[in-house]
């Protein structure tokens, strides 16, 4: 699995390195990212693909709820 990640990982850095045509597909792409650093238990990571996907100017309600999830689990860990 781990193998796994890594590569989903490393696809979808190539794509928002590349440049995405809309805003919320790299806001996902990197919410997707904050997601594997955090199964991976790499919280500052993830805390940082986290603010590279609010960076993006989200329109999509699902996205946005899901980067509030993200944020609440980070804290929860932090504490």
């Amino acid at each position: 699995q781990a193998k796994q990640l890594d590569g989903a990982a490393t696809g979808l850095e190539e794509a928002i390195n590349t440049g995405l045509e809309h805003p919320n597909d790299g806001a996902l792409a990197a919410l997707n990212l904050a997601h594997i650093s955090y199964v991976k238990q790499n919280w500052g990571s993830a805390a940082e693909w986290l603010e590279k996907a609010r960076s993006f100017a989200v329109n999509d309600l699902m996205i946005k709820e899901k980067m509030s999830e993200l944020e609440q689990a980070l804290a929860s860990r932090q504490n």
